[in-house]
């Protein structure tokens, strides 16, 4: 598939208008599918790869290997940082976005690398981890406030390493956080697993009804889609990283809560330690 621009959804600093098209291209342009390492064990902390491609921008680069274990940016979910290195060069991995088929690691670069060369990815692995508690425990705060409002359909989503926050289509008071976060934390002292695997668009439809669940209208279209089953208490299509177990989530804290208007309100968390 021939890369013509990167999408506008990364920082501004890396990619924002004339920034994300591409200037320069090593190889031919045309890539089979990056696999997805981070799809086939979500515990991955360094892999091998070898180079398909560099891009130049004019502000960036962008490497493309035949394998990667970094997260690119999707779901309310940020892009892993890290490094990809070899002998004599290293590129430092400052964002990662999907661009049809490819992962493209975004960032800059020491040395020189080539199509065909064979390097070593290596995550920030205590960012990544963090990043998992934070989504696995957005899912469960879905459950705990529905636990205590009722019914609160999910409006809008944001994952950072330091704090997350989900805004629901429910009125939420102040006085109401604290039962909220009782609940969450008995979801998380359950230490249940946490199942993500792809499934063909009949059987998740099954494993959706069998939590009380009807599939989206947008995945409808799918053949395979990605669920994420906390078991026992809900599941969810969902293409992020998640921890394997609720008890590895730690202690969840309610931040706070504020109104946005037209019945929604917004729920920030984070996780501890």
């Amino acid at each position: 598939m021939p890369l013509k621009s990167i999408q506008a959804n990364c920082p501004a600093w890396l990619c924002e208008g004339e920034k994300g098209k591409l200037i320069k291209a090593v190889g031919k342009g045309i890539h089979q599918m990056t696999r997805r390492l981070y799809y086939e064990d979500q515990y991955l902390k360094s892999f091998e790869a070898v180079v398909v491609d560099l891009l130049e921008f004019p502000d960036t680069l962008g490497l493309v290997l035949d394998k990667t274990a970094f997260y690119p940016e999707g779901g309310g979910q940020p892009a892993d940082t890290g490094v990809i290195e070899a002998r004599k060069f290293q590129f430092k991995v400052s964002w990662v976005k999907e661009e049809g088929e490819d992962v493209i690691h975004l960032g800059s670069m020491e040395g020189k690398i080539s199509p065909g060369d064979i390097v070593r990815g290596v995550i920030d692995w205590d960012r990544r981890y963090k990043l998992m508690r934070m989504h696995t425990a957005a899912h469960l705060l879905e459950t705990a406030v529905e636990k205590v409002v009722g019914s609160a359909r999910v409006w809008g989503s944001g994952i950072n390493v330091d704090h997350a926050r989900l805004d629901f289509k429910a009125r939420i008071s102040s006085e109401q956080l604290p039962e909220i976060e009782e609940e969450i934390n008995k979801l998380v002292k359950m230490d249940v697993p946490v199942i993500a695997r792809f499934v063909d668009k009949v059987e998740a439809e099954e494993i959706m009804r069998k939590y009380g669940f009807e599939l989206g209208r947008e995945y409808l279209q799918l053949e395979k889609l990605r669920l994420v089953e906390v078991e026992g208490i809900r599941v969810d299509p969902c293409g992020g990283t998640h921890v394997s177990r609720t008890g590895e989530i730690g202690e969840v804290k309610l931040l706070g809560r504020k109104s946005k208007g037209a019945g929604i309100t917004r729920i920030r968390f984070t996780v501890v330690p």
